[in-house]
């Protein structure tokens, strides 16, 4: 139920909004974590990437939403056994490298989960 009342706000914004509208990078995102946790994960991926594209063009490198678009996106491609989750990490990492204090705790999280996911 959840994902058609997302749809029809995604049709109505898509129809409203310039291609490139932050709002419109939102509701991409929302639906795709939506359809990654209905196990949709190539619906998830295109949705995802919609939402990384937009802000990719209108944000700053280093803004802490790329930041977050670029770890879902490399839950879904860890998910699919896919290597492009690796260089999600990195630039997810290298994000929060530049924007948080050296001694965060969300900084070791980061760096333990690539350092597992290298691993295997």
């Amino acid at each position: 139920m959840r994902s058609k009342k997302y749809e029809k706000c995604k049709n109505i914004r898509e129809k409203v909004l310039k291609s490139d509208d932050s709002d419109l990078a939102t509701i991409y995102e929302n639906l795709g974590r939506l359809y990654f946790d209905l196990n949709e994960k190539e619906k998830a991926i295109e949705l995802c990437e919609k939402c990384k594209n937009i802000r990719e063009k209108v944000l700053n490198p280093d803004y802490p939403n790329l930041a977050a678009i670029y770890n879902n996106l490399r839950n879904i491609y860890i998910d699919l056994n896919e290597k492009k989750a690796l260089e999600l990490y990195e630039k997810c990492k290298n994000i929060r490298e530049n924007v948080l204090n050296p001694d965060y705790p969300n900084l070791a999280v980061i760096y333990s989960n690539l350092g597992s996911f290298i691993l295997n």
